[in-house]
């Protein structure tokens, strides 16, 4: 069977005679039973099995669209996805009680199915609808625990996971119900500004074509543009207000408008919902194809507690995510004093090591290990590894974000375990994890 999102069976081929116990390859043209070809979207591919004593059942999520989702492999890459407000917060309201937070979710659990059928790898910051910031604690340290630490949450899921992009998914309200149409929304104020810029030019242009499919003689969307403005999610760097800002290139999403009825109407339906995530699909798969340069890191420290000025080692695995051969590549090591979570301020700290990257093919990676010695005073601290390029800037800078590791050194050979450093142990677990079809 072909089942879409919404539990259709769209196709069934039944295979009466005995097959034996092998490895099969399925393929779908993309249409339904009675040979009309189907939506782009998510759909689950079903096979039962049965012999004398049980039935066997397995599926494969895949993905019907335009675009192949960063070619040189889909694994490498890393989206979050902030279905906007959700339970204690519900965002507009519509005239007839619809809330903004449960379209966003739909619409974005959609998106996720499109992503990881097209073998990408997501993290949300909700799946359900609940808080952000669930369970609550005082995310920004101002003795308050408010509507801005479910905006704090948000950051910190993309930030932990080190995504590639960062898209906040909302809908809209006016005070007049005449008002309607998409806008995207990016933050001109970031060091990679310009790549957000990219994506927001993306999203808005694929947003407004797919809607397009539903004008009538007295409705077509009206087209608001790419624009700026200081939304906390993509905002930069302004403590305490925002001790740990998005560091990656992000937009902010207004899709349709609750008080326009006619919108709402359209946002009631599954199949425009559908037609909403492939926008956002569309536009991460193009933006994705022509970004020449990034990466992603995994590693670890030799120890996570030293003495200061002790030799240690840091392997850290390099992949390299753009669509241009990585060369000239260089990887440093800093250090920043710990902070809570991970360093939201961009600071390049104290550099303790480096070492340069063999060339790299698009979506490959390498391990590296770097010897270096630790911070020469004792305290807790947070060990960034990030690319140089030959031109002297960061990938961070470009909004890759550097992999940090936590590091405790101390004077003298403590009897017992050390304190956890502020920077990685906090009150509770702040975020899912991705849901990985593959760890690049």
């Amino acid at each position: 069977d072909v089942v879409d999102h919404d539990g259709g069976v769209v196709r069934r081929v039944r295979l009466e005679r005995m097959r034996p116990a092998r490895r099969y390859e399925l393929a779908w043209d993309g249409r339904n039973d009675a040979g009309s070809i189907m939506a782009n979207g998510p759909y689950r591919i079903r096979v039962s099995a049965r012999d004398d004593t049980e039935e066997t059942v397995v599926e494969a999520l895949v993905t019907k669209a335009r675009y192949v989702l960063y070619p040189p492999d889909p694994k490498a890459v890393l989206i979050a996805i902030d279905p906007g407000h959700g339970s204690t917060w519900p965002g507009a309201v519509a005239p007839d009680g619809s809330r903004e937070a449960d379209f966003n979710l739909d619409i974005g659990l959609r998106l996720r199915a499109m992503l990881e059928g097209a073998r990408g790898r997501v993290v949300m910051t909700r799946t359900t609808d609940a808080d952000a910031n669930d369970p609550a604690w005082d995310r920004d340290g101002d003795g308050l625990i408010e509507y801005r630490d479910d905006l704090a949450a948000r950051p910190d899921v993309a930030n932990l996971a080190r995504a590639d992009v960062f898209l906040a998914l909302h809908n809209n309200l006016a005070i007049s119900p005449t008002v309607g149409g998409p806008s995207t929304f990016y933050n001109p104020d970031r060091s990679f500004s310009a790549e957000s810029a990219r994506l927001a030019g993306f999203v808005q242009r694929h947003m407004v074509a797919r809607l397009l499919a539903y004008r009538t003689d007295t409705w077509r969307p009206y087209d608001h543009g790419v624009l700026r403005y200081d939304y906390y999610v993509l905002a930069p760097y302004a403590p305490p207000r925002l001790p740990r800002p998005t560091l990656m290139p992000g937009i902010l999403g207004e899709s349709l408008f609750l008080s326009h009825p006619f919108e709402l109407s359209l946002l009631k339906l599954p199949e425009v919902r559908q037609s909403i995530a492939v926008a956002y699909y569309n536009a991460v798969a193009e933006y994705l194809a022509g970004r020449p340069d990034a990466a992603g890191y995994r590693g670890s420290l030799s120890t996570e507690l030293a003495r200061p000025g002790e030799a240690m080692s840091a392997s850290v695995r390099v992949t390299a995510r753009g669509m241009s051969s990585a060369a000239g590549w260089t990887l440093d090591l800093h250090a920043v004093p710990a902070a809570v979570l991970y360093d939201g301020s961009g600071s390049r700290g104290e550099p303790l090591g480096s070492m340069p990257l063999p060339d790299l093919a698009p979506g490959t990676s390498v391990r590296m290990e770097i010897g270096f010695q630790a911070p020469s005073a004792a305290g807790t601290w947070i060990i960034k590894a990030d690319v140089r390029l030959p031109d002297g800037s960061y990938l961070s800078d470009r909004g890759s974000p550097a992999l940090q590791l936590p590091l405790t050194t101390v004077s003298a050979e403590p009897s017992t375990a050390p304190e956890p450093s502020v920077g990685t142990t906090l009150p509770p677990e702040p975020s899912p994890e991705p849901s990985p079809v593959g760890e690049p």
